[in-house]
């Protein structure tokens, strides 16, 4: 994982203890409907949301997983200025601009399941000291799952 910026406080307790605060985290994947329930390994979408609710709640933190996240109602604006940690991809990014940022008062991690920050005002993070983060190793295998999954759509409108 590699981090831009870190000076808030923040920890994940990763031993079978619950954290001493809850977090509040919002993950936001595109839904994959049929694809997803046929493939539960297919962990980077809204139905399989990483495949780390299961751990997150038994911490006891709050997982709230969501594809809506454009407009002023939509599901992320909900949740913005409560949440601690937003988790997104590039394949289908919450973008957090500088007024996003400043909404959430008790944000403290913007994290790119995979790669990419270009959906992130790095300035206005860095400004405040939010760590950015990103999963670059797992960057192949989502994009080999994801290749799969196009394939049929590809050679329909290809006619292969």
């Amino acid at each position: 994982m590699s981090c831009f910026c870190s000076k808030r406080n923040f920890a994940f307790s990763s031993t079978n203890q619950a954290s001493a605060e809850i977090k509040k985290i919002v993950g936001v994947f595109y839904k994959d409907n049929e694809y997803a329930s046929a493939n539960p390994s297919f962990l980077g979408c809204a139905e399989n949301a990483l495949g780390i609710r299961e751990w997150l709640e038994s911490k006891g933190h709050q997982y709230i997983v969501t594809d809506d996240k454009e407009g002023p109602d939509c599901e992320l604006e909900k949740h913005i200025h409560d949440l601690h940690v937003l988790i997104s991809t590039p394949f289908h990014p919450a973008y957090v601009t500088a007024e996003r940022i400043k909404k959430a008062k008790n944000l403290q991690l913007l994290l790119t399941a995979v790669i990419g920050s270009d959906h992130i005002d790095l300035n206005a993070a860095a400004a405040i000291g939010l760590t950015v983060a990103e999963i670059t190793g797992s960057n192949l295998f989502l994009l080999q799952k994801m290749s799969l999954k196009m394939e049929p759509e590809i050679e329909n409108q290809i006619g292969a």
